[in-house]
């Protein structure tokens, strides 16, 4: 312990403290040391993140109070958010698909570092029964995730979706089966037969 009185307690201040909601470090100290002094001799890095030029710290989680002037230990803890740092981004999305990142329609640009969702989309009239998502040349489920690296380029490729097959068509043979109208010209035809043979008839009486 730092500091240790007679009674065996350490006359030691701390404060610690928050970036994106994660401890970063616990400061101790027996002497008066301001929270700016401090901050400013640490040269902050984490990788992943970009370090501001200039951080603010809040004495709340949500960092709306923001601390002004103090000495370690005057505050139990204080908070700060960094950005994600963003790395290139290539989407190349095959005829009939669509690339979402994270819920969102993706093209080429930038990403950030960390862990995101990707999936693709099927156009109408595109059958995508043998699409594939590749990240980096590795195979990705649709839906699935992948890590976008700090010093590393993202590639996502989206291909295998075909022009949708139209249904088959059934046509009916017009040969199959006699109509109406043929039983109705056969029977006409019958009937002319009939009326020939009775005028033949009568004349041979005659």
């Amino acid at each position: 312990l730092i500091n240790v009185n007679d009674a065996g307690e350490s006359a030691a201040e701390s404060t610690e403290f928050y970036i994106n909601e994660q401890l970063y470090m616990t400061a101790i100290t027996a002497i008066d040391m301001p929270v700016g002094d401090f901050t400013n001799s640490l040269g902050i890095d984490i990788l992943g993140l970009v370090t501001p030029v200039n951080i603010d710290w809040y004495t709340d989680e949500a960092m709306k109070n923001k601390f002004t002037d103090g000495n370690i230990g005057s505050i139990e803890r204080l908070y700060t958010t960094f950005e994600a740092a963003e790395v290139d981004l290539v989407v190349s999305a095959g005829v009939g698909l669509v690339v979402y990142i994270d819920g969102i329609e993706a093209s080429s640009g930038k990403i950030d570092v960390g862990t995101h969702t990707v999936s693709i989309a099927v156009k109408a009239g595109y059958d995508g029964t043998d699409a594939t998502i590749t990240v980096n040349g590795q195979t990705v489920s649709n839906g699935g995730t992948f890590t976008a690296e700090v010093d590393g380029e993202v590639t996502i490729i989206a291909s295998g979706a075909v022009p949708a097959q139209s249904g088959s068509t059934v046509v009916l043979d017009d040969d199959d089966g006699m109509k109406l109208t043929d039983i109705l010209l056969i029977v006409l035809v019958v009937l002319i037969v009939i009326m020939a043979i009775i005028v033949a008839l009568r004349m041979v009486r005659s």
